[in-house]
């Protein structure tokens, strides 16, 4: 029996992905970076799932970089992660930055804290507000 041919690829189809991925047991988070304003301020991005049969929620993120210390990014709410259910962070209470010695084109390190989970460790990229970004709502930080 022969195999089906492949079908050609269209290269202008392809779209790379942007955005850090990492799985623990509990979560798959999705394609995270931290999107700049110009403006000072920064949103985390990217989409959780909750793996499991039980709820979890997003209760807290910390960003770190090689020029500053932790910070602690604040959650205008926790966000809740239903069982079996993916949440894009761009749909639910925002996740601000303060953006002040982040560069665009740079990396941070990014802790989740999601409740009865393991912590969610990784090293997302910082982008500019613009391209596949530039619809994305970046609060101000008061």
């Amino acid at each position: 029996m022969d195999a089906a041919p492949l079908p050609a690829l269209d290269p202008g189809a392809y779209t790379p992905a942007i955005g850090t991925n990492a799985r623990t047991e509990q979560v798959d988070a999705v394609g995270f970076a931290v999107v700049l304003d110009g403006d000072g301020n920064g949103r985390v991005v990217g989409t959780l799932k909750n793996t499991e049969n039980q709820p979890h929620a997003l209760t807290g993120a910390a960003i770190k970089s090689d020029d500053t210390p932790v910070r602690t990014a604040l959650l205008a709410d926790v966000i809740r992660l239903p069982p079996r259910t993916s949440v894009a962070l761009t749909d639910a209470p925002p996740i601000s930055v303060p953006a002040a010695n982040l560069s665009v084109g740079g990396f941070v390190e990014l802790t989740l804290d999601v409740t009865d989970a393991q912590l969610v460790h990784m090293l997302v990229p910082v982008e500019a507000q613009k391209g596949p970004y530039a619809d994305v709502d970046v609060p101000t930080r008061a």
